[in-house]
């Protein structure tokens, strides 16, 4: 079981495919070579809802990938915390059951791992207007940075 679990959610059409995509541009990197075997695992999550509570279950360290609409510019990657999303009201989803709701419910369930973070890529008002892939690939570096950054907070606070 790998404490530390990157989640990409989304789902097969338009720009709710970021953060499947997001997660496998970062599973074909180095990231999961660069932490000891066992600490770090990569995963998608087609649509969240209950699903992504089974994703995250047992995890201690949960970090989510999504398209969003927070109102910043297209492509740009925000970090919110669980806190952040708690209250969320100008973080949107394309999804029936948000990320927000299904973290609600979550909550409510006491089934959220210590330690959740979001990172939001924002599609814009129009729906992604830039290609999908370009928005990946601008922001795919400083996605694994702030990433290992992370891992890298949770494992000194940890010891893992």
């Amino acid at each position: 079981m790998n404490p530390v679990r990157i989640i990409g959610i989304g789902s097969p059409f338009g720009a709710d495919t970021l953060g499947i995509m997001a997660a496998k541009r970062l599973s074909d990197s180095n990231l999961v070579d660069r932490f000891p075997p066992g600490t770090l695992s990569i995963r998608v999550c087609d649509r969240p809802g209950v699903g992504l509570l089974d994703e995250i279950r047992d995890a201690e360290l949960a970090i989510l990938i999504d398209a969003a609409r927070f109102g910043g510019h297209t492509g740009e990657i925000r970090r919110f915390t669980e806190k952040d999303i708690e209250g969320a009201v100008t973080v949107r989803s394309s999804h029936d059951l948000g990320v927000a709701e299904t973290l609600a419910l979550g909550r409510s369930l006491a089934a959220l791992p210590p330690e959740l973070v979001l990172y939001g890529i924002e599609i814009g008002p129009e729906g992604c207007p830039k290609g999908l892939d370009e928005i990946t690939t601008e922001g795919i570096a400083s996605l694994k940075n702030a990433i290992e950054a992370d891992i890298g907070t949770y494992r000194q606070l940890t010891g893992h």
